[in-house]
């Protein structure tokens, strides 16, 4: 069961990096490309340490490595298009569309690893994704665009999710994320460099009580996801860390000063209940 609050921990760090971003942008006046710099960037260093396990190298055959590749791509698409999200709209509010990622978890992931999900854990995952989109559908569409983006970023990240369940369950979880995180930025400075050229980096990387709270923010949640994903269920373990939604709503509130905080608060109650079922199904599943 530790491994039920390592996820739901990692869920408020998700929120918390997430609305420092949108702070980042807004107070910097910074876009997402430059959040997404600074995101990974100055995440790096602290993942250092889990790096040096010489003995999990030898476990990266042709088929991980492939996987690596072909994640870090979709991962550093899927990274810009949430932060484009966040960008455009309010956090409380476009944040509230990741949650339809556990919602297709179920159907990626039996295809792709095989893995099986009882009847009270998908009861969770979907109470969890309506409860969510009941939350944005009381809210004025305006922010259509955002949400989009988001929806396209979920998509995408339920895919790499399944991917990252995978290897994780092959070497190291700590060793993978941190490495994964490495091979994904060094994707992004290149195409970030092709696309709008060197000083769009050198100006996004100035070390500030801000950029440095996001790298460290980011960075334990990178190493509470990948310590819980290695242990739960893909699809449980990224329907717990989808909290994240309602945290994301009280620290809108409490950091960016959004509105509407009632009316989204009690939306999210619906998805705690989506987390308790989960939990049951996670300590049923050990218990056997």
């Amino acid at each position: 069961m530790i491994f039920l609050g390592v996820a739901i921990l990692c869920g408020f760090l998700t929120a918390l990096s997430d609305i420092i971003s949108k702070l980042f942008m807004e107070r910097d006046k910074k876009d997402s490309v430059s959040a997404l710099i600074v995101r990974w960037l100055f995440t790096l260093p602290l993942l250092i340490p889990f790096m040096m396990k010489k003995n999990e190298v030898q476990k990266i055959d042709l088929q991980i490595t492939s996987l690596y590749f072909f994640g870090s791509f979709l991962e550093v698409l899927s990274a810009y298009l949430y932060l484009k999200s966040l960008e455009i709209g309010e956090a409380s509010y476009t944040l509230q569309f990741q949650a339809i990622t556990p919602a297709l978890i179920p159907i990626f992931s039996p295809l792709l690893i095989g893995e099986k999900y009882s009847l009270l854990g998908i009861t969770g995952i979907i109470i969890i994704s309506v409860g969510s989109f009941a939350l944005t559908r009381s809210e004025n569409q305006k922010n259509l665009k955002s949400a989009l983006l988001m929806i396209t970023s979920a998509t995408i990240y339920s895919i790499t999710s399944v991917i990252g369940r995978y290897i994780s369950t092959k070497i190291d979880p700590l060793f993978f994320g941190s490495t994964y995180m490495y091979l994904s930025a060094f994707t992004m400075l290149i195409l970030i460099y092709k696309i709008y050229g060197k000083e769009k980096i050198k100006e996004s990387i100035k070390i500030s009580k801000i950029t440095v709270l996001l790298g460290i923010t980011t960075a334990m949640a990178v190493i509470t996801h990948f310590l819980a994903i290695s242990k739960i269920e893909a699809g449980y373990m990224i329907a717990l860390k989808r909290t994240s939604v309602v945290f994301s709503v009280i620290l809108a509130r409490l950091i960016l000063g959004e509105r509407r905080f009632f009316t989204r608060l009690s939306f999210s109650i619906i998805i705690a209940i989506g987390v308790f079922l989960i939990g049951m199904s996670i300590n049923s599943s050990f218990q056997k």
